[in-house]
């Protein structure tokens, strides 16, 4: 006859089973739990599926016309390591000559970033260089998905994260109605905006923060003038200046001509101008471009150190916003006393977006905005065709509060900069 189990022994039975499951539970779930959300961009993806996007591994690269363009010292910065710490002598290849030159020869510096918003590596497969990356990439981004990186045992890889992360004193004004984009084609999207949309939103603290450094209405542009305006004259650590400004054959080019602007606009004895109407696009985007030209599976470095390896992954990830929101709201209107000459400065064409170190003398992210590509498209699209046939276009005014993130987190309304995705209280910073 079979035995009979004691209460004991069914108590013992129930508290294994349950410890069991509760086991498989967490490595279920627990083991598997998503990341969190990211927010929206208007672009999230690789470089790839946009056709008028050129990503530039330096800024002598020689620009195409008619797209938009991104460079990021970042990368040059992990080719540095690749060069210093790898080859230990400059990197050479028997293909893409010009851009290895390029690249052995830049000259900017991990100081122009601020700690904690750059990750700029270079290693070898076979040395668990991408244990070594994810390491890195959460003590830095906690709060992002940790990256995988495709390679195999024989290659090399330089791989680089930027991240910026800007607060500025004071919020802008969103615009309640689109802004018609003309891009380089001539093709118009009806986009989101923000700034100052007229004299008396201008006054106090939000007409003391902008800065124009730069005005000119006899450009080489027939009949629209050019400027150049920094958003915020007292950030810290980095500056954010938007610009109109004719686009030259290299992105160094054009950075030498607003440079070149901006000492001499300084120099002049002048009534300081002053901003009555500034409208800039919102942009936003989270991009992936691999340098493929870079890239060989076939060919292997000349240099004796990294004999019989080639390389494998040339990757930069980047993230950029620039929007309305600030560290404080956006002000009450109030009348504008009118001191010094005033003028409208409207971004609705193609524009420059430059972020440098406010001590430093170059930049570490250029964007030139020839296309709607990165811009944030306008919830009332039924609104062009009424905008089209206005001559200016109406903008209208809105009462909340700038947030600029350049490749990282959109923070909460009032505590984001230019990555607002992670909030860093009480901290003057800029950043996926």
């Amino acid at each position: 006859m079979p035995r009979q189990l004691s209460n004991g022994a069914w108590v013992g039975i129930l508290v294994v089973a349950t410890i069991a499951a509760g086991g498989w539970a967490y490595w279920r779930f627990q083991g598997q739990s998503s990341p969190p959300a990211l927010p929206e961009v208007a672009f999230a993806g690789a470089s790839q599926e946009l056709a008028e996007l050129a990503v530039l591994p330096t800024l002598d690269t020689p620009v195409p016309t008619g797209k938009t363009l991104l460079w990021s010292s970042a990368f040059a910065l992990a080719w540095r390591r690749l060069r210093d710490e790898l080859a230990r002598e400059p990197i050479r290849l028997d293909y893409a000559t010009a851009q290895v030159d390029r690249l052995n020869a830049d000259d900017h510096a991990d100081t122009d970033w601020a700690n904690g918003d750059l990750l700029a590596m270079a290693g070898l497969a076979r040395q668990a260089f991408e244990s070594r990356v994810q390491r890195r990439y959460r003590s830095l981004f906690a709060d992002r998905p940790v990256p995988t990186l495709p390679l195999r045992a024989n290659e090399v890889a330089v791989y680089a994260v930027g991240q910026l992360h800007q607060t500025f004193e004071q919020a802008f004004f969103p615009g309640d109605e689109p802004l018609i984009f003309r891009d380089a084609s001539g093709r118009t999207t009806a986009v989101r905006s923000f700034g100052v949309f007229e004299p008396a939103q201008a006054a106090g603290a939000l007409g003391k923060q902008v800065q124009v450094e730069y005005f000119s209405d006899e450009g080489e542009e027939a009949g629209r003038p050019q400027w150049i305006v920094d958003l915020d004259r007292t950030s810290q650590p980095y500056q954010v200046l938007v610009a109109r400004l004719p686009l030259r054959a290299t992105l160094a080019e054009t950075w030498a001509v607003l440079e070149a602007k901006r000492a001499g606009y300084a120099q002049q004895k002048r009534p300081e101008r002053r901003v009555d109407r500034l409208v800039v696009p919102a942009l936003s985007f989270r991009l992936e471009h691999r340098f493929e030209e870079l890239e060989s599976p076939d060919k292997h470095f000349l240099n004796p150190r990294l004999a019989g390896l080639h390389l494998g992954l040339a990757m930069l990830h980047l993230e950029f916003r620039l929007d309305h929101q600030g560290t404080r709201p956006a002000p009450r209107a109030t009348p504008n006393p009118g001191h010094g000459p005033s003028q409208a400065l409207l971004a609705d064409g193609p524009f420059l977006v430059a972020v440098k170190k406010r001590t430093a003398k170059q930049p570490i992210v250029l964007l030139w905005i020839a296309t709607a590509d990165f811009l944030e498209k306008h919830p009332k699209p039924k609104q062009l065709k009424k905008l089209q046939s206005s001559k200016q276009g109406r903008i209208g005014q809105g009462s909340m509060p700038l947030r600029l993130a350049c490749c990282q987190k959109l923070g909460d309304e009032g505590k984001a900069g230019l990555s607002s995705e992670r909030s860093r209280p009480n901290t003057n910073r800029m950043a996926s």
